[in-house]
């Protein structure tokens, strides 16, 4: 096993020695492989949950993030929800994570990277409704309360690994993706599909040429399902964002 680990560890140093393109190689969440500095990420968008009833809820996104080394990089990142949930009840909530990412770059205009995460949610929705009077008649507004419950259940710890990659087509444009799951200390489980597409703006702008190694905007989306839910939906979410490399 340690010989393992010790092959990876030389396998990723020699990748990493590879020199990495002006502006760098965009990432899932407003970053990008840059070898180092720091990226600063900022998106805003839309979630539609799963479940028919469920109303779509606006989310914000922040992501900072700091190369240690040109194949080690660790950063956090915040995500906010909000809006009308069904009809009686409105909704913020927050999704707060830490992460570790191992880059395995190849060439110039490609990173592949392996990463831990460590979550922690602030929102239980039953917890919203605990004090609310059943429908004893079984109405489509309990429906719906049962539809989305399980769309703000990650509450509390969680933990999980994500795999990723980023490729620059060409100087200009760049696609990633990437494949998580988490899993929560109340034993929900949740896996997310991020496919993006990312427009180089440093190639046109003397400012961000002389005061950022990269800046991308990027449209990203996301799609996730919750294991072992009552239903087989999809979630969807969409973003559009920023990142800069300081």
């Amino acid at each position: 096993m340690l010989r393992l680990f010790l092959t990876v560890l030389s396998l990723g140093f020699a990748l990493a020695s590879a020199k990495v393109r002006d502006g760098g190689i965009p990432l899932v969440r407003q970053t990008a492989y840059q070898s180092r500095g720091m990226n600063l990420g900022l998106a805003a968008g839309a979630l539609r949950p799963g479940g028919n009833r469920c109303h779509v809820l606006g989310q914000w996104q922040g992501t900072g993030e700091f190369f240690y080394w040109k194949n080690m990089s660790g950063g956090a990142s915040i995500r906010f929800y909000g809006g009308d949930v069904d009809k009686n009840y409105a909704l913020m909530y927050q999704r707060y994570h830490l992460y570790a990412r191992w880059h395995f770059p190849w060439g110039s205009r490609f990173d592949f990277f392996l990463s831990p995460v460590l979550g922690f949610e602030t929102t239980n929705l039953s917890k919203i409704r605990e004090d609310e009077k059943d429908d004893a008649g079984g109405t489509a507004e309990e429906d719906e309360k049962n539809l989305c419950k399980d769309e703000y259940s990650l509450n509390g710890f969680s933990s999980g690994g994500e795999a990723g990659a980023g490729f620059r087509i060409s100087d200009d444009w760049g696609v990633y993706g990437s494949a998580r799951i988490d899993y929560n200390m109340n034993k929900v489980g949740q896996v997310s599909l991020t496919p993006g597409i990312a427009f180089n703006l440093r190639n046109y702008s003397d400012f961000l040429k002389n005061s950022f190694l990269g800046s991308w905007i990027s449209l990203e989306f996301q799609f996730y399902h919750y294991l072992d839910s009552a239903g087989d939906d999809w979630g969807e979410s969409g973003f559009l964002g920023l990142n800069f490399n300081i």
